[in-house]
């Protein structure tokens, strides 16, 4: 009797202890869908995003596969700001693995670029669209040719070749925030050899290059062939990664030179700024 009553109770304790552990998972599972999501902020260097991080309370920083993942609250929003690195691998890597472990609900990337006849330095620009330059095909003549990227699971030719679109739009939401945000925004002024800039928020195609160039002959010829009023060397691959993975993605880049390095090197850290304070406000407009 004594056994068979042990029995029971220690089955009435093991049943409860079983509905107590899966309540707690679904508390834990609860919590998370209810969390909301955040809205990541990438840079490829540190400098990029430093005005960002500054700003952030409540900071959490998570290192995942060479790479600080900043958590905290950015003005009153839940955001994730991380330096992804230079070039368009760098940036669609840190790029994917934001989506994989945060799930933000859109992704802006901020920084620098090279400008073009169109623009000057000190400008904001507020990427409508953004492309590769370099993917393409060199034919016997030397004769280069641009070509869009293949998706992941296309064949290599055939009717199985798919492939992505060889410009990617900004998220049309994103993109009216930031030229709202462009009108009230107080950017600072820069200076170079005695000359000032004044920011001014201009819209238009960023091409993305591995390459950084000061050959005119080169930058004229990707100008003419994207239309781009601006260069960098990463939001193109951050863009394809957030248009496989269906996340609203927009790029904003401040000219921090014409081809000069010196120049480049002279306005990095200011005109970065000045890109970063468009993103705060833009945040503000969420």
């Amino acid at each position: 009797m004594k056994i068979r009553t042990l029995t029971y109770m220690f089955t009435i304790f093991i049943t409860l202890l079983t509905i107590d552990v899966n309540a707690e998972g679904k508390g834990i599972e609860k919590t998370e869908k209810s969390e909301v999501s955040p809205i990541g902020i990438i840079s490829a260097l540190s400098v990029e995003s430093a005005y960002l991080k500054s700003r952030m309370s409540d900071v959490e920083i998570k290192h995942i596969m060479g790479r600080d993942y900043y958590i905290g609250n950015l003005n009153g929003h839940h955001a994730i700001v991380a330096q992804v690195g230079i070039g368009v691998i760098n940036a669609a890597v840190g790029t994917a693995i934001l989506i994989y472990e945060f799930k933000p609900k859109a992704i802006i990337m901020t920084g620098v670029a090279g400008g073009t006849n169109k623009t000057d330095p000190g400008d904001i620009i507020i990427a409508n669209q953004v492309t590769f330059y370099d993917l393409g095909s060199l034919d016997d003549k030397g004769n280069f040719k641009r070509m869009p990227s293949s998706t992941p699971s296309s064949e290599f030719s055939g009717s199985g070749v798919e492939h992505d679109p060889l410009f990617y739009k900004a998220d049309k939401t994103l993109l009216d925030k930031a030229v709202k945000a462009s009108k009230s925004a107080k950017f600072n002024i820069l200076e170079y050899n005695n000359k000032k800039y004044n920011a001014k928020p201009v819209e238009g195609i960023i091409t993305s290059t591995e390459t950084f160039t000061e050959y005119p002959e080169k930058i004229n010829a990707m100008i003419k062939e994207t239309n781009c009023i601006a260069f960098d060397m990463e939001c193109a691959g951050a863009a394809q990664v957030c248009y496989n993975q269906k996340i609203p993605f927009l790029t904003i880049k401040a000219i921090s030179d014409d081809g000069d390095f010196d120049m480049f090197n002279a306005l990095l850290e200011p005109s970065a700024k000045n890109a970063e304070i468009l993103v705060y406000a833009l945040i503000s407009e969420q």
